[in-house]
């Protein structure tokens, strides 16, 4: 028996492309690919249009022009929804869990998609193995837990979708720094567990030396991107992004 292709190629592959909110234009021709089974950093300052693109992506707002093809797939103008059953889970910036929910309520509503039917069970365990803090605490309420224990909640129940692609939107804002090396170790997990990452991270020297790839982002252009470790040691993004 002849064994199957693996699929080559980006699993997601930007050209071109331009979104905003009505007539205000965001990002401008932005070009980016996110490889299969890797983790991508999306590193930039506050209001540089990281959030944008990662709602651009998902379609939560609708791009103005360019492409976005995903698994080889043209999705510039799929729904929202059918992003979603195909395979792309937004971890949004500030966790955005159910505060009146339980923890295992808020993960259970993960796996409300349709390519989630089914091992809803089972998965549920999967996440409690890689989490114990939400075993814990798996009926409590998600808005008495800490911000760190929110945050993996939120990651959880991304996980619960069974996405290919996990899109995390800033995961370490507002956390203390025992939280952030606790969530950078999440993410270096994730990829190890066959995941493909996209991260948008003010935290960028911690983020491109977790990352295999990085773009920087400014006033909604992509300014330099490469090989992430080549980032890290380049001169201008040490005195513009490290304080070095």
């Amino acid at each position: 028996m002849t064994p199957p292709v693996a699929p080559s190629g980006p699993l997601l592959d930007i050209s071109g492309l331009s979104s905003g909110y009505g007539p205000v234009v965001i990002l401008r021709d932005i070009g980016l690919r996110v490889e299969r089974g890797s983790i991508t950093a999306l590193v930039g300052p506050n209001g540089a249009g990281k959030t944008t693109l990662m709602k651009t992506i998902l379609g939560l707002i609708r791009r103005g022009a360019g492409s976005m093809v995903y698994d080889g797939a043209d999705i510039s103008d799929m729904p929202s929804h059918r992003r979603v059953d195909a395979g792309i889970a937004l971890v949004p910036e500030g966790r955005m869990v159910f505060t009146t929910l339980t923890v295992e309520q808020n993960l259970r509503l993960g796996a409300v998609v349709p390519r989630a039917h089914g091992g809803t069970q089972e998965r549920l365990e999967e996440i409690f193995r890689q989490f114990p803090k939400l075993r814990e605490r798996r009926r409590q309420l998600a808005g008495s837990m800490s911000g760190g224990e929110q945050q993996m909640l939120a990651i959880g129940r991304s996980l619960m979708a069974k996405p290919r692609l996990v899109l995390l939107d800033e995961p370490t804002l507002g956390l203390a720094p025992i939280m952030v090396k606790k969530v950078f170790e999440i993410i270096g997990q994730l990829r190890a567990d066959g995941y493909t990452v996209l991260l948008s991270e003010q935290n960028s020297k911690l983020a491109l030396e977790t990352a295999d790839h990085g773009y920087i982002i400014e006033n909604g252009i992509v300014t330099l991107s490469g090989p992430a470790h080549q980032l890290v040691d380049d001169p201008e993004v040490k005195r513009r992004y490290f304080g070095m």
